[in-house]
């Protein structure tokens, strides 16, 4: 069984002399990325390399414009993502501070407010 030290390390081996390296965990709605992201990053934490998570749900589309396009039952799923903000973000990380734009679990929508990584 793979261990979260198991794979900071293959992580950290492949990083390399890089100053940026991003790490993508995919998978299916509640299975556990978010738990996995914030273990990895504790263990690249502790191998003292700098770490941010940032969370694709705040590229989903809006609730408003998932209702407009039909596509609200759809939500999470490919299509309802705005997969060119996402693209431009991550090509962004490598190069500086990138605004990454929140979800809120309590409105169940994006949240305006982004974050900077």
């Amino acid at each position: 069984m793979t261990t979260a030290a198991d794979l900071a390390d293959a992580v950290a081996e492949r990083r390399g002399s890089r100053q940026t390296l991003v790490v993508g965990v995919t998978g299916s709605v509640a299975v556990g990325k978010t738990v996995l992201a914030g273990t990895l990053a504790a263990a690249l934490a502790e191998r003292r390399l700098s770490v941010t998570v940032a969370a694709t749900d705040g590229f989903l589309r809006s609730n408003a414009e998932l209702k407009a396009a039909g596509l609200t039952l759809r939500k999470g799923f490919p299509e309802t993502y705005d997969l060119a903000a996402l693209a431009v973000a991550l090509a962004s990380v490598r190069t500086g501070p990138t605004r990454f734009p929140n979800y809120s679990h309590l409105t169940y929508d994006v949240d305006p407010q982004g974050g900077e990584i």
